[in-house]
């Protein structure tokens, strides 16, 4: 469900601004000028006042950023750089709040749209903001909430504005919503407003024409945010905006060039991606040691019996919604990729754990698709590198926590050797089978771990201290493969884990007494009882749609040529194939859809634009009326993950427009650009 772009009713020439404590005395505020003209506002009870600022970004985050990437993309006409709904997670999509970990911050609301469900709300979010009914109003003393996308390049640029929708409740006194535009991360100018709109009234703001600042065109290094403050003193619901687009308009001649957008602070979004194929093994990791390992194994044969492969990616998710009260964040989360799919062996996320942090309260917070929140991952500590780990049969979001939590769980240490006949078992795979917590919780509140260690191995204690939650465990362990055909599994008998000094659990594989049965683990906490899928395919344009309720969404996705792929045209004449559907007849909740073009060396994909769309199909018997959803799109490496929320119902013929990507022939050099 497409949004339209917006009416032009209240022109104000500028754009927003960036982050920062700009609203404290002696940041270098400047003097306002004159109102502008008042008659240009929907509604009378406005006020619209130019202002001009210095703002605080810290100096490292501004001056390490990069220039922004290059792309040829940029052609006559009004072209779309940015569009923001707030359908999914805020902030998504090159969007970065400041400050983080805010009281209150923006934050994505459903008590006020302009179009779908949801819009930001100035003071909807952080770890106050969050919690607050929308009618409570806004808090007094608000100096620095900001909502920040860039730096992003207007080079080539002969027209461009930024265009949202105002929901505006304040006191005509201090409390306002800014929104500026910067070259500098530094110097800020364009807009104040407080009062109260007419519900909402559409705003456009002209960069070609920017208050104390001129023309922002032809410039490479742009930013913009919308901020919101308050005095002591105040009354009403506060500021929200929706439906914001940035466009722009390329030269009849000459440079035609747009850019993808650099985010946190103006540094790029950390992500390293590599295609695995069954019967290897890869450590994908970003240049801050974010990791995830994948054994030997883990990628799942095809539905023929053939060799898989699967992209695996690491992205940084700035998006993601805060751990709970008592966990604090030790960095941004991380998204990991392909989701929807259980591994045919247990991967491992590791991340860094920064110096001076007491490794003793570290832990990971997988977060639950379906439930909504972060729930506690028991982890595995190795002190001597400084990280924590966890592993896991298929992939979300997860990060890392400091908490005390982690300071009163049960640890343990694996050691396995070889039994009768097990002379040719090189590595067993641990999970958990069945557990009594101590505490009486459910086990459903804990993201159950997994676990790889060789055979023989006398202990891992010389460098991983795993932990659970105290109780008493079975676990399952299980060896051989590739195929279900040859792999056993065992179950251990029940184990108490429950003090601070470690308890050695040993294997002996295969067992020397008890039950050995065929296939895989119905480990605790992996969907569709532990069974591994298929591997889907995968190359040099993949799109993957994932969902978790029992709802029937569809992948469509056009290609260059115009021809489109979906349920009912499987196949394209570019070989472009929709190989994965999952429909009501045989619905598996959480898988996947997925639409590939095979590799470069292969045939590859065909040069220019792909439109990525999603319809809600049918609601295969349920009564669902709104649906979170993500869609990756990988091209030749490169990620792009978008969230986003589907309302109303089924409608078979209403597409949501998703995103628009750019690929580029390989020999231009041109990075791909989805938006």
């Amino acid at each position: 469900m497409p949004k339209a772009l917006l009416p032009r009713r209240l022109v104000l020439t500028a754009l927003a601004v960036l982050v920062i404590p700009l609203f404290a005395a002696g940041l270098g505020l400047g003097v306002p000028q004159s109102p502008a003209d008042i008659a240009q506002a929907q509604s009378p009870a406005l006020q619209v006042v130019p202002e001009s600022g210095t703002l605080s970004l810290p100096s490292e985050a501004v001056n390490s950023s990069p220039s922004p990437s290059r792309l040829s993309a940029l052609a006559d006409g009004w072209a779309t750089l940015m569009s923001e709904g707030f359908e999914g997670p805020l902030p998504a999509g090159g969007w970065a709040l400041w400050p983080p970990n805010a009281d209150y911050s923006w934050g994505r609301r459903n008590c006020q749209a302009h179009g779908g469900s949801y819009s930001a709300l100035g003071h909807g979010g952080g770890s106050s903001g969050s919690s607050e009914p929308c009618s409570s109003g806004y808090p007094a003393n608000i100096a620095n909430n900001s909502l920040i996308y860039g730096p992003f390049s207007l080079e080539g640029a002969t027209a461009a504005e930024l265009s949202f929708w105002l929901n505006l409740n304040t006191q005509q006194d201090g409390d306002r919503i800014y929104y500026w535009v910067s070259l500098d991360a530094n110097n800020f100018h364009g807009y104040w407003v407080n009062g109260t709109t007419s519900g909402w009234e559409p705003v456009t703001l002209d960069l070609a024409n920017v208050p104390n600042l001129g023309s922002v065109l032809d410039h490479d290094r742009v930013w913009i945010a919308f901020s919101v403050f308050s005095d002591a003193t105040v009354g009403g619901q506060g500021a929200f905006i929706d439906d914001v687009v940035l466009r722009a308009s390329g030269a009849t001649t000459g440079p035609r060039q747009t850019f993808l957008p650099a985010v946190m602070g103006g540094r790029p979004l950390e992500q390293a991606s590599q295609a695995v194929s069954s019967g290897e093994s890869a450590t994908i990791s970003t240049t801050t040691g974010v990791s995830v390992i994948v054994p030997n194994g883990a990628v799942a044969l095809t539905a023929d019996g053939q060799p898989g492969t699967m992209t695996f990616s690491v992205e940084e998710y700035t998006s993601a919604a805060p751990p709970p009260a008592g966990f604090s964040p030790l960095g941004n989360a991380y998204s990991f990729g392909p989701s929807g799919f259980n591994f045919a062996a247990p991967v491992t996320v590791t991340f860094p754990v920064p110096v001076g942090v007491d490794m003793a309260g570290v832990g990971i917070m997988r977060y639950d698709e379906v439930a909504g929140q972060w729930e506690m991952a028991p982890a595995t500590l190795d002190a001597g590198a400084r990280t924590v780990s966890t592993g896991t049969q298929h992939f979300t979001g997860f990060r890392p926590v400091e908490s005390d939590t982690y300071r009163d769980q049960g640890w343990f240490h694996w050691s396995t050797s070889r039994g009768a006949g097990g002379e040719g078992i090189l590595g067993a795979w641990m999970c958990v089978a069945t557990a009594d917590l101590s505490s009486g919780a459910s086990t459903a509140q804990v993201a159950w771990p997994q676990w790889q260690r060789s055979v023989p191995l006398v202990t891992d204690a010389g460098w991983a201290d795993n932990s659970l939650p105290k109780g008493r465990y079975t676990f399952f362990y299980r060896w051989g493969g590739p195929d279900e055909a040859s792999i056993r599994y065992a179950e251990t008998g029940p184990i108490d884990i429950t003090s601070s000094v470690a308890t050695t659990v040993s294997l002996t594989l295969p067992p020397t007494s008890g039950t050995v049965k065929q296939g895989y683990p119905p480990c605790l906490g992996v969907p569709n009882n532990g069974q591994p899928d298929y591997s889907v395919g995968t190359g040099e344009v993949q799109v993957t749609l994932n969902w978790n309720a029992t709802v029937d969404l569809d992948l469509h996705v056009t290609e260059p040529s115009g021809e489109q792929i979906y349920y009912d045209h499987p196949y394209s004449g570019t070989n472009g194939q929709l190989d994965l559907d999952n429909r009501c007849s045989n619905f598996v909740t959480g898988r996947p859809e997925n639409i590939f073009w095979p590799p470069a060396g292969s045939g590859g994909a065909p040069s220019g634009h792909y439109l990525v769309q999603v319809a809600w199909y049918d609601n295969c018997s349920g009564a669902a009326t709104e649906v979170p959803f993500s869609v990756r799109v990988v091209i030749r490496g490169r990620v792009f993950t978008f969230r986003k929320v589907f309302t109303g119902g089924p409608n078979p013929s209403d597409y949501m427009t998703v995103a628009t990507c750019l690929k580029q022939p390989a020999s231009s050099g041109e990075t791909p650009l989805c938006w």
